[in-house]
């Protein structure tokens, strides 16, 4: 992107003379090439090439003043309430407020409604967690069914009374067996509007760790809402919102936000606000929103302030008790006026916290709530003989009815209008529900859960997309019914399963030990399912022209006997990290056919990993052959059979268990794909002649370990660590590292010729002392640093064609920084011919451009099992970013960028906030970024230039919040993050008064993060490989627009009314998620035409032209849940409009013709 004019010209000419010179060669010479040695000299030649552009003259003194082109940033729009400024001006001193301990007095005149009654709307609620104390299956056995039994009866007889639940995955439960009188008096409740059921999710989803792609996924799984319900999330992203009004929800209720943000709010009557995105000018993102002002959503806080009267008002609890001493009483003719003096004076006090229009909403539920006859009963009855009295007594001037939430926002909007509420941008993070208990540890508790969730999002999105284009494929028309249809189930156990995960007690890692096991048994059977459909497509859409291969899946969906294909990506299984997909060589003729699958819209180069034994295979030539041999694996790829670099190492036994000792790890590429391309790539054993029997691998060098056994140490080196060199060198990083502990500490850019501090270090932290206040929810008090080892290092450094890596190993953590040395700033650039086969060859060893290797990588493996005390497992990045005020940056949802700041006014732990994917920290020049592969808490501004990732963490005290268990039963965890240092500039606009803009990755940041969290799919063949085609493009290879990620392809057959018309092929429905992003300015100037990205002001996507091979030719938007809003037109289009910084639904149908 730096090279401009004559000196670019002149570098693409040094070039083309380059390839010129080598293909001359060839055809004189007519020899094969030497692999090997051109390598090496590709190698060196892109050495020479970084090294003059570091010391061309005038270099430095033009990067300095050099002036990025940057797209045209989104402005932001200012709202009436930020986040930022929010938390600027609440003191947080905890004070006392009488009664209401967390608020303050309130006070009222009787004559306050004189002119316009009190309309009270009291709401029955059963908060049900899909997994928490019992499993999912155990609560439904339980509670929940009866429950809903109950509920369904007594609404029916009752027609005032009214019920909002939320969890539809209860729902499903209870509806598969329903008689079919029950399920048509379940749909009359819901038609009219007695029963509503709220957000319409599969669970009730957490808003800090979840992407935002798992959490549209669970609520496409779920019904049709109308507002949303969220009463026990901790804390609420900026984007939870913004995906709600896409679903087509414009009313919300939230509840767990920090008391004095509660607090600062109700002071000034803005617990109800419009919630919008900050780039939006135009209202269309707006969520109205309503905030429990009161400590929780039970019967005592929901009433009113003093929660000692509002207990009395909670019937059950006449056989239960209240904590405040005072227990309910059955309401009868003699205590109706004295108790209705009471409960009148509590919603008078509530209701001054608002102004709404005199409108009050009183949530009446708990936990698991209403599961009788008998206690429906008790509660109505009880109230209505309440609010009979008070509606007929005019010196109240109150009116109290049972009411949806529904019900209540339509009062509101009639007698309040919409401009008279405040607007809010931001997020609530993060949650405290008393004194400094900020709820900032479930952000890593069960660590390893949040890693593996992220693997099953990208394995579910998989299978999502190849089904969804394998069963529209035109080409194969005829066969898709009989062949395809039948992987329907499996796939909707895989979208369900994860969408499960994704409850708030799941992916957070809060629920009892069992049903953690619970959750990982169904994540590991969605991984299962996913492969399995993602596979079976793979090969249709790769074989569908050969009999043999369409017998073969028609006998493998109907009896699962050998599949065709079957994948070939890491799985977990009993495990809690991450196992490469093991390959056995037991003959030299043996050869391995696999395929790749790129999810991307745009090109990517990808790198095969597997695990490769080769013991029964050695011990056989040793026994069988008398010539020794030396044995080698090539690779090849597509139809042309390019070769390909092979990087075979020894497997990692210093840490790792293994019994076999001729276990290798394989790593082979660049290989470049196409967007949503399938291909080919072959491996084969090659073997020599030689005068003992070896494997050629890359030999890792070890320190500071003791003598290996023969059997392994021929796989490696072993050296003092005095000769240890500590860098790790790339064609464009070098990354120099401490010998002693193995941690980064300076990274070179070799292109640019800056350097930057890059120093890591890992931390313990431990609890100040024990017990603390802290347990699954809540990180508090860990104060106390100790250093990972007090013993000598070992370390494992490994020098290869593909990359270079130092592995360091603690007692505790096997922490690795490895740098890619891959590129490709030559080989695919647009003004490069093409010289048939060999160029390809040739292609496939220049380097390359592409995102995967402008990153430092760390991976980082946690294991607590053995830790006897409660630690936090803590990786500290310090750089030289001067950002002095301590602002730093944090992704919601991996959809968009907040800003965050560091207040000395809140504890340390409550200044960690949730990263899904990205944090990042800048000054006026530079930005580093960290990018990440799971869910994890960060922290940054308490020390300039400072990130701070808690990894993991194991607690020995029970924080009181309702688990009622220690985190103790932790598995190891496994991490990997991708760090990216950029040159930055601001655009012109910054310079004015007051113009702020919304925060944003740069292009190259955000396609590493996207390379980092959708790695290509990776299959391996059971089949006769010559009745499958080399590769399949499944689009066009121009793909999609580079601002423009595919979020999903989904295919489902609702037989809803809703689709009449809107069928994709008959009986079937195909909906696509788009994602427009915005991009920073600024580079790492290591990336030119690969991570080029033209600003268009208007994306226009030709749905023909783009997939000219699928069935359905024309869009119709939708919702992102792909359910059809009737209210609005469902004309369809040739073309897909999405705005910047925007999302949209559509489903896709055939042309009109």
């Amino acid at each position: 992107m730096f090279i401009r004019g004559p000196f670019r010209r002149f570098v693409v000419v040094c070039g083309v003379f380059f390839a010129f010179t080598l293909i001359t060669y060839f055809y004189a010479t007519q020899g094969p090439i030497d692999m090997k040695i051109l390598q090496e000299k590709v190698q060196q030649f892109n050495n020479d090439f970084a090294e003059k552009l570091r010391w061309r003259g005038g270099f430095d003194a033009s990067l300095k003043q050099l002036e990025l082109k940057c797209d045209p940033q989104v402005r932001a729009v200012r709202a009436d309430i930020e986040t930022g400024s929010l938390y600027d001006s609440v003191p947080f001193k905890n004070e006392d407020g009488g009664v209401w301990k967390q608020g303050f007095n309130i006070t009222y005149s009787p004559s306050d409604w004189d002119k316009q009654k009190l309309e009270v709307f009291i709401l029955p609620h059963s908060h049900q967690d899909t997994g928490w104390i019992m499993t999912l299956d155990e609560y439904f056995a339980k509670s929940t069914r009866q429950g809903l039994d109950a509920t369904v009866d007594f609404l029916s007889k009752n027609s005032f009374a009214r019920f909002i639940y939320a969890e539809v995955a209860f729902l499903n439960k209870w509806w598969k067996d329903l008689s079919t009188s029950v399920r048509t008096l379940f749909i009359k409740l819901v038609r009219d509007g007695q029963w509503e059921i709220a957000t319409g999710g599969w669970v009730v989803h957490d808003e800090a760790l979840t992407h935002y792609g798992a959490a549209i996924s669970q609520l496409i799984e779920g019904v049709v809402p109308n507002v949303s319900w969220i009463i026990d999330v901790f804390g609420h992203s900026a984007t939870a919102p913004y995906i709600l009004r896409k679903a087509g929800i414009k009313h919300a209720l939230i509840n767990r936000v920090h008391y004095e943000i509660k607090k600062a709010l109700a002071k000034t009557q803005k617990l109800e606000f419009v919630w919008r995105q900050p780039w939006d000018s135009s209202g269309e993102t707006e969520v109205f929103t309503h905030l429990l002002p009161f400590y929780a959503y039970d019967i005592p806080h929901t009433c009113g302030p003093d929660p000692s009267i509002c207990c009395q008002f909670d019937f059950k609890r006449i056989a239960l008790r209240c904590p405040w001493g005072v227990q309910p009483t059955l309401i009868t003719p003699s205590n109706v006026q004295a108790r209705a003096e009471l409960l009148v004076d509590q919603y008078r006090k509530k209701a001054k916290l608002f102004k709404n229009g005199d409108v009050l909403l009183v949530p009446l539920g708990d936990d698991f709530r209403f599961l009788t006859s008998n206690e429906w009963d008790l509660q109505i009855s009880n109230y209505q003989k309440l609010m009979d009295y008070i509606n007929n007594n005019a010196a109240y001037n109150m009116h109290i009815r049972f009411g949806t939430l529904s019900e209540y926002f339509g009062l509101l909007h009639s007698r309040t209008k919409l401009k008279d509420f405040s607007t809010f941008t931001g997020d609530f993070y993060t949650y405290a529900d008393l004194d400094d208990d900020f709820w900032s540890g479930y952000y890593t508790s069960h660590a390893a859960f949040k890693s593996m969730s992220r693997f099953v999002e990208a394995e579910v999105r998989n299978a999502d997309i190849l089904f969804s284009i394998a069963s529209h494929w035109s080409p194969a028309a005829d066969k898709i019914a009989t062949l395809l249809f039948g992987l329907y189930t499996q796939l909707t156990v895989a979208r369900r399963n994860l969408a499960l995960f994704q409850h708030h007690d799941a992916i957070a890692g809060t629920s009892k030990s069992h049903v953690m096991a619970d959750f990982h048994s169904k994540l590991d059977e969605a991984i299962r399912c996913a492969q399995n459909v993602s596979a079976t497509c793979t090969a249709f859409l790769l074989g569908y022209e050969s009999p043999e291969v369409c017998s073969a899946l028609e006998l493998e969906i109907s009896s699962g006997t050998s599949p065709v294909l079957r994948s070939a990506n890491p799985s977990l299984g009993a495990s809690s990290t991450p196992e490469l997909f093991a390959l056995t060589f037991d003959s030299l003729e043996d050869v391995k056919t696999l395929y790749l699958f790129n999810s991307l819209p745009r090109p990517r180069d990808h790198i095969l990993h597997l695990h490769v034994n080769m013991t029964r295979l050695l011990w056989e030539i040793r026994r069988q052959v008398k010539q020794p041999q030396t044995i080698s694996i090539s690779a090849q790829f597509g139809n042309v059979n390019t070769p390909i670099l092979v990087q075979l190492e020894p497997w990692d036994v210093i840490r790792e268990s293994s019994t076999s000792t001729f276990l290798f790890h394989l790593s082979a590429g660049p290989i470049h794909l196409q967007p949503l391309e399938v291909a080919r790539v072959t491996l084969k054993l090659m073997s020599e002649v030689s005068q003992s029997p070896a494997v050629i691998v890359v030999k890792p060098t070890l320190y500071r370990i003791a003598p290996l056994p023969p059997s392994i140490a021929m796989f490696y080196e072993q050296e003092p660590i005095h000769s240890l060199v500590p860098q790790l060198q790339s064609n464009l990083l070098q990354l120099m590292f401490d010998k002693t502990t193995g941690f980064s500490q300076v990274l070179l850019n070799r292109v640019t010729g800056e350097s930057h501090k890059l120093a890591i270090s890992i931390e313990m932290m431990k609890a100040v002392s024990e017990p603390t206040r802290a347990g699954a929810y809540i990180s508090a008090l860990f104060a106390s640093k100790e250093p990972l080892a007090k013993e000598p290092l070992s370390m494992r450094v490994l020098r290869g064609p593909l990359t270079e890596e130092v592995t360091s190993y603690y007692s505790q953590v096997k922490h690795t920084l490895r740098v890619h040395k891959f590129s490709q700033s030559l080989a695919f650039h647009p003004f490069l011919p093409s010289f048939g086969p060999l160029w390809f060859s040739i292609r496939s060893l220049l380097p390359q451009d592409t995102p995967g290797n402008l990153a430092v990588e760390v991976e980082n493996v946690v294991d607590l099992t053995s830790i006897k005390a409660s630690v936090e497992i803590v990786m500290v990045i310090q750089t030289d970013i001067r950002n002095t005020k301590g602002i730093f940056f944090t992704d919601s949802n991996c959809y968009q960028m907040i800003q965050r700041k560091y207040y000395t006014k809140i504890r340390p732990w409550g200044n960690r906030y949730p990263m899904t994917c990205a944090a990042y920290i800048e000054d006026r020049q530079h930005r580093v970024t960290l990018l990440s592969g799971q869910s994890v808490g960060v922290m940054a501004g308490e020390n300039p230039g400072e990130i701070k990732v808690w990894l993991d963490r194991k607690v020995f005290s029970n924080d009181n919040r309702g688990v009622g268990e220690p985190l103790t039963n932790v598995k190891p965890s496994h991490s990997v993050f991708r760090i990216v240092v950029e040159r930055i500039s601001p655009p012109a606009e910054v310079l004015q008064v007051g113009a702020t803009f919304v925060p944003s990755l740069t292009a190259e940041a955000h396609y590493v993060q996207s390379d980092l969290t959708f790695p290509a799919a990776q299959f391996l063949t059971n089949f006769n490989p010559s009745r499958l085609v080399a590769n399949r493009q499944l689009m066009e290879s121009t793909g999609l627009p580079c601002d423009c990620d595919l979020v999903t392809l989904k295919t489902f057959f609702s037989k809803s009314e809703r689709y009449n018309g809107l069928n994709s092929v008959p009986g079937s429905q195909l909906g696509v998620i788009l994602h427009r992003t915005v991009h920073a300015c600024g580079t790492t100037y290591l990336c030119d035409a690969a991570c080029e990205c033209p600003f268009l002001e208007k994306l226009s996507i030709r749905w023909s032209d783009a997939f000219p091979k699928l069935i359905p030719k024309m869009a119709v938007k939708t919702p992102v849940t792909l359910i059809p809003d009737m209210s609005t037109s469902t004309s369809p289009d040739s073309d897909i409009n999405v705005g910047r910084m925007e999302m949209d639904g559509f489903l896709l149908v055939p042309s009109k013709n």
